[in-house]
């Protein structure tokens, strides 16, 4: 049925379309608007007149062979343009068919319209290449029948059709290479990639998909994806998504990449970048989804945020990090109306123990001096080193009346300590100390420079004292 309602005659093709492995991965369909030659057709058995004039008006090749006799063939105007001949160019004996065809095709072009003469069979069809007259070959559809016998069924008049399809083969031909570059790259991905139908179901997988979920290629075609790959307590968002994507073509993961959880069919479940495009056939929203397993990008991300959280060497957290917690801190002791102290901390002499006994040594020193704060200080306080030999330390839910009971606390274990130093040097420490009142607030940097000025003043004595 046309758009205005007219019916048409046709005729329809199918070409299973397969993989390298011959599994069938879709189909080609070609729909052949045969209304015209249908109407020529029944003009023919009404009027030898009226045929003369049909044979003309229409886009076909049409032939009409007296089988008697072998110079009486008659053909249309439009086929003699078909292979860019004009009339008198073509000697109209029997053997121009033959001589025209392609020698691959001619042994099965012509066993089929024997046997059509024959009655073994109705009518002929084949698709065939004739030459043209630029010597290049043009692929045919041919059909025909036998429209008159006599009494003892010999056939003696032979009608048909040559359509010209080489634009439905080129066609087909780029569709096929289409396919195969397609199937090719689609193989080769480490991504997994899906065609998800209507209905949300995986209507085609790569090799990649079958790998990364663990599953057969028939354990995942016709099964819903989500309740397939994702884990159960996300069925009913991804069923709502999927709902809307069936009436609009829209959803929140198409035309961009989104990370999700993604499960195994042994059960594991991990990382996955999703990116869905949709893809309107038939007038229904189908989608191509592709999916990679970002799990290592996960664990590098992991490992880099906490390279970025913790101090490389000591193991403790890094200037940026512990800076970002003390305004973390700040805020909870405003909330809660309780005090936060801090300590800004710097190793005496620590110039000296690297210049007379290297670098290395200067290292086994820090990471000495952090082991230190972690086996005396609470689990609730944080360590972090603000760069060289200089730390910060916060201790929540205390104040500057707790500070006595934290330096003898830590000098106590520097002593034992020092004792187990067999080198000719002792890890001495300055300290400078600031609390966050919530009655008289300060800002974080403000804090830090009280307890950096008073560390500074600390050690100016300690100096005095050494020398």
């Amino acid at each position: 049925m046309t758009k205005d309602g007219h019916e048409l005659e046709i005729e329809w093709y199918d070409k299973t379309l397969k993989d390298e492995k011959g599994k069938p991965i879709g189909l080609l369909a070609v729909g052949l608007d045969i209304t015209k030659r249908k109407e020529l057709q029944k003009a023919l058995r009404e009027s030898e007149e009226r045929l003369s004039f049909a044979l003309q008006a229409v886009n076909d090749g049409v032939w009409d062979n007296d089988l008697e006799s072998p110079y009486n063939l008659y053909l249309s105007n439009h086929y003699y343009k078909m292979l860019g001949y004009a009339p008198n160019e073509i000697t109209i004996t029997g053997k121009i068919f033959k001589d025209l065809l392609h020698p691959e095709d001619k042994e099965v072009v012509l066993r089929k319209i024997q046997k059509c003469i024959e009655g073994k069979t109705k009518s002929y069809s084949a698709e065939f290449r004739m030459k043209t007259k630029s010597g290049k070959w043009k692929w045919i559809l041919g059909r025909g029948n036998v429209v008159s016998r006599d009494s003892s069924g010999k056939a003696l008049r032979f009608l048909g059709t040559h359509v010209d399809i080489s634009r439905r083969k080129e066609m087909e031909e780029a569709l096929r290479e289409s396919e195969e570059k397609f199937c090719s790259i689609s193989s080769s991905a480490h991504d997994a990639i899906f065609f998800i139908d209507n209905n949300d179901n995986i209507s085609y997988c790569n090799k990649a998909a079958t790998e990364m979920f663990g599953y057969s290629e028939e354990e995942m075609l016709n099964k819903v994806l989500h309740k397939l790959i994702v884990p159960a307590k996300y069925h009913d968002q991804h069923e709502k998504g999927f709902r809307t994507f069936r009436k609009t073509g829209k959803g929140p993961a198409i035309g961009e990449t989104l990370e999700l959880s993604a499960i195994r069919k042994n059960g594991e479940e991990f990382p996955v970048a999703l990116s869905l495009s949709a893809v309107k056939l038939k007038h229904k929203w189908n989608a191509i989804g592709i999916i990679r397993d970002i799990s290592q990008q996960k664990e590098a991300e992991e490992k880099l945020e906490k390279l970025a959280r913790v101090d490389s060497l000591t193991g403790c957290y890094s200037r940026g990090y512990g800076l970002e917690l003390l305004h973390r801190q700040i805020k909870l002791s405003h909330r809660s109306k309780s005090p936060l102290l801090l300590a800004f901390l710097d190793i005496d002499g620590f110039k000296f123990i690297n210049d007379n006994f290297g670098h290395d040594e200067g290292d086994q020193v820090l990471k000495q001096t952090v082991n230190l704060f972690k086996s005396t200080l609470r689990e609730i306080d944080i360590i972090c080193r603000m760069g060289g030999d200089e730390f910060l330390l916060i201790f929540p839910d205390n104040s500057l009346k707790e500070v006595s009971l934290i330096r003898n606390r830590l000098q106590n274990n520097l002593s034992k300590l020092n004792k187990s130093i067999k080198k000719n040097y002792q890890i001495k420490f300055s300290m400078g100390f600031s609390e966050y009142q919530t009655d008289k607030p300060k800002a974080l940097d403000e804090l830090i420079n009280i307890a950096d000025q008073r560390m500074y003043e600390e050690k100016k004595i300690n100096n005095k004292i050494q020398k």
